[in-house]
């Protein structure tokens, strides 16, 4: 730098300065002066610093957040895997923790409680997971939900959005099966109930359960069926399961009546009637058919009964209880047997 005979005007130089995109420390340049000439001295000071200070933000550590606020899992589905994502940075190790709550569900009997804490390592990016372990149960109820919570970042990270979740879960099991059927008697004697028990908790009575006249021709010997027929049409029952039936009539039935079903049995796959064992009490009858056995009229273990019976007596046995029985004729019976054929093969495509 020089300056003129009288000239007291301060002199300058420029440093020009590189500006970067990296969070860095302030940095310092040293400067000097040196080599005075024309008789002038070095005065002090003679050095100094600049300072060079760093404009950039310091990196991101990221945010943590679920990877969506609503997921769902099937009842049966064992275990559920929640994802939790870092975005927007990944500088340092960062932590979060996570903890489930009752929502409708309740821990212990819908799903076991979790919590715990998840961990990225500098520069990870990978979204994390913890589970939440489901109960399966078989009782039919409502969706139910579980509340999941993310909370106290650790390592300069943020908690995101979303940071609380609802992971719903879908019962899968079937409504309760109607064990109860009721309705007057064909013949007109009065109002006749069935129940039954077994079977699982869908197993129910379906469309097709009917009270019915008496398919022709009646049993050899003059069996009077004082209550028609009750034709059963049950579904959705465990496979091979053994339902155990209580049917009530309408008034007590004479002390030498026995139970007859109208069917298929394995020595003969024809119509046919045949006695089936029954304890016959006043006005109520009770026995048990087994799905795939002797009184299920499709003799296939499917998970559906079908079953034509009734109970009879002998008209000379007791010539005061006669009545003018209504029968199904030849086409009823064939109507009736097209029903039944109906029904099997329904319960055959629900096997398939």
């Amino acid at each position: 730098m020089n300056w003129a005979a009288g000239d007291t005007t301060p002199q300058t130089f420029t440093v020009a300065i590189t500006d970067d995109a990296t969070d860095e420390p302030d940095e310092t340049v040293n400067l000097t002066l040196s080599n005075p000439t024309g008789g002038a001295s070095s005065g002090a000071p003679n050095t100094a610093v600049l300072t060079i200070t760093d404009n950039d933000p310091p990196p991101a550590a990221g945010s943590l957040q679920f990877a969506v606020a609503a997921s769902a899992v099937a009842e049966n589905g064992a275990t559920a895997t929640i994802s939790v994502t870092r975005t927007g940075g990944s500088t340092g190790a960062v932590s979060i923790d996570y903890a489930s709550s009752n929502g409708s569900a309740t821990a212990g009997s819908d799903y076991t409680a979790t919590s715990g804490t998840l961990n990225w390592a500098a520069g990870d990016t990978t979204p994390q997971t913890f589970t939440v372990a489901i109960t399966d149960d078989a009782t039919d109820e409502p969706d139910e939900t579980v509340n999941l919570t993310l909370s106290n970042p650790i390592g300069g990270a943020s908690s995101g959005a979303p940071n609380t979740a609802v992971l719903t879960i879908i019962d899968d099991d079937a409504a309760p099966g109607n064990k109860t059927f009721s309705g007057p008697t064909a013949p007109g004697s009065g109002i006749e109930t069935i129940v039954f028990t077994g079977g699982g908790d869908p197993c129910g009575f379906s469309a097709g359960t009917m009270l019915a006249a008496t398919p022709l021709p009646l049993p050899a010997g003059g069996y009077v069926f004082p209550h028609g027929v009750f034709v059963s049409n049950i579904t959705n029952c465990t496979v091979g399961a053994t339902l155990n039936f209580t049917i009530t009539y309408p008034q007590a039935l004479p002390a030498a009546s026995v139970f007859w079903k109208f069917g298929r049995t394995l020595a003969d796959p024809s119509m046919h009637w045949y006695l089936f064992p029954a304890v016959i009490v006043g006005n109520n009858a009770t026995f048990s058919i087994t799905d795939g056995g002797l009184g299920d009229d499709d003799l296939l273990m499917n998970g559906s009964i079908i079953d034509p019976s009734g109970p009879a007596f002998l008209q000379a046995g007791d010539p005061s209880a006669a009545v003018a029985i209504p029968a199904i004729d030849a086409v009823g019976r064939w109507l009736l047997l097209a029903m039944m054929l109906t029904f099997a093969g329904f319960a055959l495509r629900r096997r398939d």
